[in-house]
């Protein structure tokens, strides 16, 4: 289970799993204690493994990242550079497209693969940016059949289910 978690985040309940690494109970449930990725093991213990790398990534890096959530003004992305460091990656909308942008959802889908710019790092996360040539969505899936989709004449065509979806490409 490699699910991307945020410090405070529930994870379940002490009915569900044990407590382990980087996790505290509150309340009956069992919570995140920091950025990392959830582990289960097969006794059902419950552990974070955090993103420690952050500190050796740095400005102006070119990262690949998924999307892993996308709320109102922003997209968390589980990203990775070319030499394997992991992190939270966190791409406000303002940093999409020089142009308007009025959901984040009309640039691209959760799943969706984006080739992204370090544009600032902070202890809790890593901020991204899109504005620049060649950066944006590099590999779309769909959004009927979740089927990987092809690039073709600024559109992204899935060859299963026929559907066409545009997404942010600059």
């Amino acid at each position: 289970m490699n699910k991307l978690l945020l410090p405070g985040e529930e994870i379940g309940t002490e009915e569900e799993y044990l407590p382990g690494e980087n996790t505290y109970i509150k309340d009956g449930k069992i919570k995140s204690s920091c950025f990392g990725e959830l582990h289960v093991d097969s006794k059902r213990r419950a552990t974070v493994i955090p993103y420690r790398e952050v500190a050796r990534l740095k400005v102006g890096d070119i990262v690949y990242g998924r999307v892993d959530e996308i709320l109102e003004n922003l997209a968390f992305l589980s990203i990775e550079n070319e030499k394997g460091l992991k992190a939270l990656g966190v791409l406000f909308i303002s940093e999409i497209k020089h142009a308007f942008v009025k959901s984040i959802r009309d640039e691209f889908k959760i799943g969706d693969i984006l080739k992204a710019r370090i544009k600032r790092i902070t202890p809790f996360s890593v901020e991204l940016t899109l504005k620049e040539r060649g950066l944006g969505v590099i590999k779309a899936f769909c959004s009927n059949c979740r089927s990987s989709m092809v690039f073709r004449s600024r559109i992204f065509v899935c060859e299963k289910c026929g559907n066409k979806e545009r997404r942010v490409i600059n």
